[in-house]
């Protein structure tokens, strides 16, 4: 053969590889159907006056509790977070509960600051100043363009589901509370749910909230139900929890974002869909360790399909703020996400500061407690 034939026949070898690498690569890399998006959630966001975040905007400003985040916050497309205290200057301490918070007006220029786009306010601190602070609450809430969900005028308008646009997907959030029934004083034995004709939280019930997944569940691209539940200061995950979050992604669920007990727990996927029991704190005013570790929870979207779920670990080192926990406190954060994760067979592998999770290769089943359960959410 001929130096000349070799050569074509080189070519010819390359380009047929070529094309056969092409034709495999072209329907992954081509930029074709959804646009990519992302979702971030936050913990347990308390800025209340008096305390250790309200004192720290009075002298920085209201950009302090996020100054050190925002950078990360504001890159998401769609930024959640647990609004844990009424934002107003109206109201007045809610009979018999000892512990009451209330941020001043300006605060809600911190969620600005950190790029918040919708709250949940179904926990057992929005109403901590009573009805009046609730609706001055939601008022500038919409004022700043942030828009809220779980709490309302009436049972109806509570437990009605958010709709948020967002990449061409039409996202539904719905929010409720274990802790609406809960009251505080016999001589004021108002609970925080709803009515038809009191203004509240939505109550965290199995029934009602299946019948809601479900309504809009043919209409929403994705569906995201906030839960304020578990037990709080506790790592552990009960088994009701887990039963009841099966219940929701059977009725059509997507995501479920969980918060209220002030420290990590574990992600768990059902059926591939993302259960994450605890955020833990974001901004708070606790002084236990575990208690100043939280996280920066990212979800990678394409269109409504989930592509990636990351966490970065943050950490209050200065009172009142949030920022990305490094070196020793890093790693003590990463290593509780992975080791409560895997103890649902979640796969976690860490990259840089961040650890992704994934679906197990097979789910791990509930554990035979039938005779235990508490059965509080149904």
């Amino acid at each position: 053969m001929s130096w000349r034939a070799g050569v074509r026949y080189f070519l010819a070898i390359v380009i047929v590889l070529f094309c056969i690498f092409r034709l495999k690569l072209e329907p992954v890399m081509a930029p074709r159907g959804n646009p990519s998006w992302s979702l971030m959630a936050l913990g347990d966001v308390m800025l209340a006056e008096g305390r250790n975040a309200g004192r720290a905007m009075a002298k920085h400003g209201t950009a302090y509790p996020f100054a050190k985040i925002a950078s990360l916050t504001r890159k998401a497309t769609l930024t959640f977070a647990n609004l844990e205290c009424p934002i107003a200057a109206s109201g007045s301490p809610f009979p018999g509960k000892q512990l009451t918070f209330r941020a001043s007006p300006q605060a809600a220029d911190a969620l600005v600051s950190a790029g918040i786009d919708v709250v949940s306010l179904a926990n057992n601190h929005i109403l901590d100043y009573n009805e009046e602070a609730l609706r001055e609450t939601k008022l500038r809430l919409k004022q700043k363009k942030i828009a809220s969900v779980g709490a309302g005028e009436n049972i109806q308008a509570a437990s009605a589901p958010l709709w948020y646009d967002v990449a061409g997907q039409k996202v539904a959030f719905l929010a409720a509370s274990q802790m609406a029934d809960l009251f505080f004083s016999h001589s004021y034995p108002r609970p925080f749910r709803a009515t038809e004709k009191r203004p509240g939280i939505a109550p965290l019930e199995s029934q009602w909230l299946c019948a809601a997944i479900g309504a809009v569940r043919e209409k929403a691209d994705l569906v995201v139900v906030s839960l304020h539940w578990g037990t709080e200061d506790s790592s552990k995950v009960t088994t009701d929890q887990r039963l009841l979050a099966r219940q929701l992604i059977d009725a059509g669920a997507d995501l479920i974002l969980g918060h209220h007990p002030h420290v990590l727990q574990g992600l768990e996927f059902y059926k591939r869909r993302l259960i994450v029991y605890s955020l833990a704190n974001c901004i708070f005013d606790q002084n236990d360790e575990a208690n100043k570790e939280g996280m920066l929870l990212t979800l990678q979207y394409r269109g409504a399909q989930l592509q990636l779920v990351w966490a970065l670990p943050i950490y209050m080192y200065e009172k009142g703020q949030a920022a990305l926990a490094k070196d020793q406190k890093g790693e003590t954060i990463r290593g509780k996400l992975i080791k409560f994760s895997e103890e649902f067979g979640t796969q976690c592998s860490q990259m840089g500061d961040g650890v992704y999770f994934s679906p197990p290769k097979r789910e791990v089943p509930l554990p035979d407690e039938s005779g235990t359960a508490t059965k509080r959410f149904f």
